[in-house]
């Protein structure tokens, strides 16, 4: 009599896992830096394309040309990307 054989072991295939930052992109200004909440953490943004933000509050910087301004506010959210329109007009960045 023979013994049965064992069934080789399955192992799962390994599934990184999701980072819990989300994608922030921004059109109408020449660099955005977004400045967390509390702590001061700055995050400069990429012109082209996303940057993975965490979620949490953050203060907007913009920079028009040669000059940066303090252009609002920003909550991330999780799972909610976000593209900030920027207007140098009203020297704004809002989410859209």
């Amino acid at each position: 009599m023979h013994a049965p054989e064992e069934a080789p072991e399955v192992v799962p295939e390994a599934v990184a896992p999701r980072s819990a930052g989300v994608d922030v992109r921004f059109t109408g200004a020449d660099r955005v830096i977004l400045v967390r909440e509390p702590g001061g953490e700055r995050l400069a943004l990429r012109a082209d394309g996303a940057r993975e933000v965490r979620p949490g509050h953050y203060k907007i910087e913009a920079r028009f040309g040669e000059h940066q301004f303090p252009v609002g506010r920003l909550t991330v959210m999780a799972g909610v990307d976000v593209t900030l329109s920027c207007d140098v007009d009203f020297l704004t960045c809002k989410p859209r």
